[in-house]
C-alpha cells in the first residue's frame, strides 16, 4: 500500500529568533501573567532558543522540513504530520508523492529532494515535483530521522546496530557496525563527524568520510534525548536517570547535572550559551555551560515529556 505525502506551505515564522529575545520570553515567567507564557517557553525550550541543534532544516528547500511531526519549524514552513499510528501523511496539497512503507521519523530536505525512513525498511526520497529519487532498502528497522552531512552524505543507523551512509543520489558510500541497537536520530557535528547514541548508554563517535569508530564513551543509564551541539565544543543530551550531560568533541565527559526525572528532550543553548533542559519531574532548568551548576529551576507543575 502506498502513503501518501503532501506537503503544507506554512508562510508564518512564529518562533522567528530575530523577533523575539531572551529577556522577553523569560521575564514574564515570574510575573503575575506566568500561567499564560508557560506554554511559549517550554515550546521555545526544544525549538526557538536552540543553537547547535542537529535538525537538518532547509529554508530554501520547496518541501520545508519541521523540527518532528507536528512541531512548528523554525524555517519558513513546516511538513505536519496528519493520521493515526506512525503518522504516514503529511499534509498540504500543493504536491503529492507516495512512499511504500510508513514513514517513522521526520524527513530531511535539500532544496531539491525530501528524504524520509520508512517501515520498509528503506530510505525514500522524492523530488520537488513528487516523482521518486531513489528508494534504498536498509538491513534492519529503523526509528530514527536521516541525517544530511555537510560532505553531502545521507546517514541512517538501525536497530540492527548498522549506520548506513549514502550519496545524494542513493548509492551506498560506506556502513558502520556499532555493535548495539540504535534508536536515536543520530547528530553531525565539527563537520566531519557524526554521535550515535547505542543501547545500554553508548555514545560512538563516527568518521563522516568512511565511517570508521574515532571513540566510544559509555554513560551509567541509558540514553533517552537526541544530541544537540553546544558551539563551544559539546554534545548534550539527557539520560532515563534524569541526568544532562555534555561531552566534549573528544569524547570526554565534560560534566553532568543531575534532575528528577526522565530527560527526553534534547537540551537547548540560549543565545548567551547556557544550556536549557527539560525533564519528566516538571521542571525547567538553566545551567552553566561551562560547569553544569544549576542557575535557575522553574516548576511547570506537569512531567516535561518534549
Amino acid at each position: 500500500m502506498r502513503m501518501p505525502i503532501r506537503v503544507f506551505d506554512y508562510q508564518k515564522d512564529i518562533f522567528s529568533r530575530s523577533s523575539l529575545s531572551m529577556p522577553t520570553l523569560f521575564g514574564p515567567i515570574f510575573g503575575p501573567q506566568r500561567r499564560h507564557t508557560i506554554f511559549l517557553v517550554l515550546v521555545l525550550a526544544s525549538a526557538a532558543v536552540l543553537q547547535g541543534s542537529s535538525a537538518p532544516l532547509h529554508a530554501s528547500s520547496p518541501w520545508p522540513v519541521a523540527c518532528g511531526n507536528a512541531k512548528c519549524s523554525r524555517q519558513t514552513g513546516y511538513l505536519w504530520a496528519s493520521g493515526s499510528g506512525l503518522a504516514p501523511t503529511f499534509d498540504s496539497g500543493i504536491v503529492s508523492a507516495s512512499t511504500l512503507g510508513v514513514i517513522v521519523s521526520a524527513p530531511v530536505s535539500t532544496p531539491s529532494v525530501i528524504y524520509s525512513v520508512t517501515s520498509l525498511p528503506a530510505v525514500e526520497a522524492f523530488f520537488s515535483n513528487g516523482t521518486l529519487a531513489i528508494r534504498y532498502m536498509l538491513p534492519a528497522r529503523s526509528s530514527a530521522s536521516p541525517v544530511l552531512l555537510s560532505n553531502n552524505l545521507i546517514v541512517v543507523p538501525a536497530w540492527d546496530g548498522s549506520l548506513t551512509a549514502l550519496s545524494l543520489g542513493g548509492s551506498l558510500q560506506w556502513t558502520a557496525n556499532l555493535g548495539s541497537p540504535a534508536r536515536l536520530s543520530p547528530s553531525a557535528f565539527s563537520t566531519d563527524k557524526v554521535a550515535v547514541a547505542l543501547d545500554g548508554g553508548i555514545i560512538k563517535c563516527v568518521s563522516a568520510i568512511d565511517g570508521s569508530i574515532q571513540w566510544t564513551q559509555t554513560l551509567a543509564s541509558t540514553i533517552s534525548a537526541s544530541f544537540a551541539e553546544h558551539p563551544s565544543g559539546m554534545l548534550l543530551t539527557g539520560t532515563t536517570s534524569g541526568a544532562i550531560v555534555a561531552i566534549t568533541f573528544a569524547g570526554s565527559v565534560a560534566w553532568q547535572s543531575q534532575t528528577g526525572g526522565i530527560v527526553s528532550a534534547a537540551p537547548g543553548v540560549t543565545v548567551d550559551g547556557r544550556v536549557l533542559a527539560t525533564s519528566r519531574d516538571g521542571n525547567m532548568y538553566m545551567l552553566n555551560q561551562v560547569s553544569g551548576v544549576r542557575q535557575w529551576v522553574y516548576s511547570s507543575g506537569s512531567p516535561i515529556r518534549g
